[in-house]
């Protein structure tokens, strides 16, 4: 399947080449292997939903681990939370939330916004 971005910079290029000054020979040449996909090497590019999914598995441990664990410490052992105590416990579980929401928030807020 050919990708949207893979088309454009085909186009792209059949234009940059049709404007050229080159022998007509090498230039129709250059067409057929653009036209030829499989001549034409390819990137794929993953979609927004791929790269977030390869974010967290691949930075789980450092990011999400390491949110949890300080949450953990800072509610628990520094606040002397009473993990017995539902307030206590739900306070803890609140803190941790928002912890971990505003992290993945922020991996977000690194996409750039999509002009399909």
């Amino acid at each position: 399947m050919t990708e949207l971005s893979d088309l454009i910079s085909r186009k792209r290029i059949r234009y940059e080449l049709g404007e050229s000054t080159m022998p007509k020979k090498y230039r129709d040449f250059c067409l057929r292997v653009i036209d030829d996909v499989s001549l034409t090497p390819s990137i794929n590019i993953n979609t927004p939903k791929e790269d977030f999914r390869d974010w967290i598995i691949d930075n789980w441990t450092t990011t999400v681990y390491d949110g949890i664990d300080y949450g953990l410490e800072t509610m628990v052992v520094n606040a002397k939370k009473d993990m017995n105590d539902v307030v206590d416990r739900d306070e803890t579980v609140d803190y941790i939330s928002e912890i971990l929401k505003e992290g993945l928030l922020n991996v977000l807020d690194t996409y750039e916004a999509e002009l399909w």
